[in-house]
């Protein structure tokens, strides 16, 4: 009897029934605080800062935020300095840029999809620009948008396998680059 108890225990636990807790709450909460810190930065050093979102280097299956700012000193704009801070990883997560609607979270429409992640470069006076480009600096574009997205959903180790209602919307402010987060 005991035996059949700790198997089923057991299944439960491999099942995934007792993983129901939201990974994509906590990870929202550390994109919001890695945008902050790079916002805060570019302000305090007059500098330009980019936060890069890409899958992670050695294992696909999480994301990596990266940060990169100019040098001090530098006139040339290609001249940047290399990461100055270590990076953060995000396990078992994917950036969506098609979240369904929920909550009270204003609906943003992306002149650039964010797929397989991209770049948030926060200028020295605190605006933010996102565009779909992981490799390089790249330059903000011409427009500022109002409010840019980066949807993130857990996933099971895979990729292309989201766990259903698992998500969560970080929303950058273009004028400030403060960023404000909806759970699902």
């Amino acid at each position: 009897m005991v035996m059949s108890i700790v198997l089923v225990l057991l299944t439960m636990a491999g099942s995934g029934v007792w993983q129901g807790r939201p990974r994509s709450g906590p990870a929202g909460a550390t994109l919001a605080s890695c945008v902050e810190f790079a916002r805060s930065q570019a302000v305090a050093r007059n500098r330009t800062v980019w936060l890069r979102i890409a899958p992670h280097r050695q294992d696909p299956i999480d994301l990596e935020i990266r940060f990169f700012r100019e040098r001090e000193g530098s006139g040339e704009e290609n001249e940047k300095d290399s990461e100055f801070r270590r990076a953060v990883r995000i396990e078992r997560m994917m950036v969506r840029a098609d979240l369904p609607d929920f909550g009270e979270r204003p609906r943003v429409e992306l002149p650039v999809p964010l797929e397989l992640g991209g770049t948030v470069i926060f200028l020295p006076s605190g605006e933010s620009f996102l565009t779909g480009d992981t490799e390089g600096f790249p330059k903000p574009p011409e427009t500022l948008v109002e409010l840019a997205e980066i949807g993130l959903q857990a996933t099971r180790g895979d990729p292309v396998r989201p766990i259903d209602g698992d998500a969560v919307a970080v929303q950058i402010l273009g004028l400030s680059g403060r960023p404000v987060v909806y759970r699902r």
